[in-house]
């Protein structure tokens, strides 16, 4: 803070040091802020009175590689991730921080419209954190009387997939087609994991699975076909050629208008229409699937939570990794499953925003656990973004006093000595002056440089400005 009297009297310094004092945000941190601060307002009561009102005005902090040490409920009262209003202080970091605010809001924004129906009351939640007893209360942080058992969770997951299977769908002739071919499709799928798995592992329980499972996947699909000779009689050719060489069930082709990537070849086989309807069945299986995902990979995230905290002897470690082995099982079907929906929307010429998903892109942060440091730098990946200035006010003063530290420097005594110090010394603060003002510059703050430029404007403005995006955004989506 750099202020200078003009001529001014002192009653009017005085003034203006005041305001000054009044809005300085005293935010000290210490190692152990969270055992230190706790009768600290009482002691000082006791000791300092006349020191309690600016003490009630000071935040404490932990630092963030040292908060990582204390119970949870430190993290959410005094973690610097979670304070608000406090800046870093080098410019590579801001400029990293413009990058990933442009990241963090528009994916910000893609959960406001996917969850548009609990915004309303997620607004009148306190973001403030308070302590009831000896559990720390925050919206970021989940109440330690509802986090699930390990099973709980597991069945839960065994449900819910349940429920994504079982969509409800009008029976047409059209819709019973082609929701029962591409359940044929996913039962293929399946039988060639399990026959993979048998590669592996060959159980002769596992082989009588796989007969079992092929038989009356047979009898589904020779049905399905009586449907499919009245739909689209003229891939009867295909079907009989393909008979000849008598493919095994899981690896039997269909012949849905997918099948044919060539818009001529659908002309010929009459299979333009249908094309048309398999389109908006491909989109839904690939939404059914991403859906699905998530909610494995949420799964698995807190099954690996629950195994690292809770499960400490050999029996519960095995049980806990069996159901993690089995829950990513079950992601990578679903994962397939997304894909197969893909490459059919590419050869329907109708992929639209179903990007290749990869195992980066199913990235999120636990939502059971803390903060952790190296958090901010990570934004959640694209499986979870598709539904739906210190640094300144330490340079500025640097830069536009440094014609007065060089007049300073020169003014020195005209001695052969004295003036060569001179001359060093101007040459260093020139030099310091061109960097700082090439720092503030590069992080797009040459405006403060000028005459009479505020930050605490510039600041109100950006956010205004932002708040306005996002509003509008959120708005024009809903609407």
């Amino acid at each position: 803070m750099e202020l200078e009297q003009h001529g001014r009297s002192n009653e009017e310094f005085d003034f203006t040091l005041r305001i000054e004092v009044e809005n300085v945000d005293d935010v000290t941190t210490y190692d152990i802020a969270c055992e230190y601060f706790i009768n600290l307002e009482e002691r000082f009561k006791t000791h300092f009175p006349h020191l309690v009102p600016r003490l009630k005005k000071m935040r404490w902090g932990i630092p963030a590689l040292h908060v990582q040490g204390h119970q949870d409920s430190c993290t959410y009262l005094f973690g610097t991730a979670y304070m608000d209003c406090l800046v870093s202080d080098l410019a590579n970091e801001i400029l990293e921080a413009k990058k990933k605010y442009i990241e963090k809001r528009n994916h910000f924004i893609g959960l406001s419209l996917s969850f548009r129906d609990r915004v309303p009351k997620w607004r009148t939640m306190s973001r403030t954190p308070s302590k009831v007893g000896k559990e720390a209360i925050s919206v970021y942080k989940h109440k330690s009387t509802k986090v699930p058992s390990q099973t709980a969770i597991f069945q839960k997951m065994l449900n819910d997939n349940q429920m994504f299977a079982q969509t409800t769908i009008p029976k047409t002739r059209v819709a019973e087609f082609m929701d029962e071919g591409i359940k044929i499709q996913d039962l293929q799928r399946k039988i060639r994991t399990l026959i993979s798995d048998t590669n592996e592992h060959d159980l002769m329980a596992r082989r009588k699975e796989i007969s079992l499972r092929s038989s009356k996947l047979r009898v589904r699909i020779d049905k399905w076909r009586k449907i499919q000779q009245q739909l689209c009689p003229m891939v009867g050719d295909k079907i009989a050629g393909q008979a000849v060489s008598a493919p095994l069930v899981h690896e039997e082709m269909l012949y849905l208008p997918s099948d044919f990537p060539s818009e001529v070849e659908q002309r010929t086989l009459h299979l333009s229409n249908l094309a048309k309807e398999e389109i908006r069945w491909r989109e839904g299986q690939a939404f059914d699937a991403l859906r699905a995902i998530q909610n494995v990979v949420k799964t698995i995230s807190a099954l690996r939570g629950q195994k690292i905290k809770n499960d400490r002897q050999q029996k519960q470690n095995t049980r806990a990794g069996d159901n993690i082995a089995e829950a990513i099982k079950l992601r990578d079907q679903h994962m397939v499953s997304y894909e197969a929906a893909r490459q059919s929307l590419i050869s329907l010429n109708a992929v639209g925003n179903f990007q290749l998903l990869t195992e980066t892109d199913l990235y999120t942060k636990p939502v059971l656990d803390k903060r952790r440091v190296g958090d901010s730098h990570h934004t959640d990946g694209a499986l979870w973004r598709h539904p739906a200035m210190v640094l300144v006010e330490e340079l500025q003063p640097e830069a536009s006093s440094s014609n007065k530290q060089e007049m300073a420097a020169k003014s020195s005594e005209v001695r052969p000595g004295h003036t060569a110090y001179a001359k060093q010394k101007a040459a260093m603060y020139r030099r310091r002056a061109e960097t700082a003002q090439k720092l503030i510059g590069d992080i797009g703050y040459s405006s403060l440089l000028e005459p009479n430029s505020s930050l605490v404007e510039r600041v109100k403005q950006e956010r205004k400005e932002e708040a306005e995006f996002i509003a509008k955004a959120i708005s024009v989506s809903v609407a």
